[in-house]
């Protein structure tokens, strides 16, 4: 559903049922980004789709799967989460559904990893020339922010928590907001 800010009615954009969630817009504001499993009902595979705010036809994105995405400043790449739940419950997980992060570049049409830690590694993020994310490499286990170098894949902590994990952060490019231990946090990364 789509509303105006300023307040009315909601309009629907997409009838595809359960498991349908808002992942954010296309870096030129024209199409919603969202994901669904709607394609596949008995071993549900995840896939993010974009739609205009008018609705109509969903388009699946370039990956053969997605969970979680975020375009990089000028749009030319993305990096994504390919499988797994960005908050589950077991901690230091490290079955099959542990979350990596993958970059595309949509000009070159490659999907290169970034992470090779099993472990943690979600709700990716642009923050000027590098990324930021959420994982539980640390040295207790607990999730905090890091910081990956696209180019070297080279990943540094930005935050070092040991007591509550780092949970749902959100950034415009300049400032990242967080939950922790049911408080919410900002703090600037640019």
């Amino acid at each position: 559903y789509v509303i105006p800010a300023a307040g009315g009615a909601p309009t629907r954009v997409t009838y595809m049922g359960a498991g349908t969630q808002t992942i954010g817009w296309t870096p030129d504001g024209t199409r919603m980004v969202f994901r669904s499993s709607h394609e596949n009902t008995f071993r549900p595979i995840t896939k993010l789709y974009t739609v205009t705010p008018d609705g109509g036809l969903p388009e699946q994105m370039p990956m053969e799967r997605g969970i979680l995405c975020s375009f990089s400043p000028d749009g030319s790449k993305l990096v994504y989460n390919r499988r797994g739940n960005e908050e589950y419950y077991w901690k230091r997980y490290k079955g099959g559904q542990y979350q990596d992060i993958w970059l595309h570049d949509f000009a070159a049409k490659t999907f290169v990893p970034l992470t090779d830690y099993v472990g943690k590694n979600s709700y990716p993020m642009w923050a000027g020339s590098s990324i930021l994310f959420v994982t539980d490499r640390g040295p207790k286990g607990v999730a905090n922010l890091w910081r990956l170098d696209p180019a070297t894949k080279a990943a540094s902590p930005v935050t070092s928590y040991e007591d509550f994990d780092v949970q749902m952060p959100a950034t415009d490019g300049k400032s990242v907001v967080f939950t922790r231990a049911g408080l919410a946090y900002r703090m600037d990364v640019a």
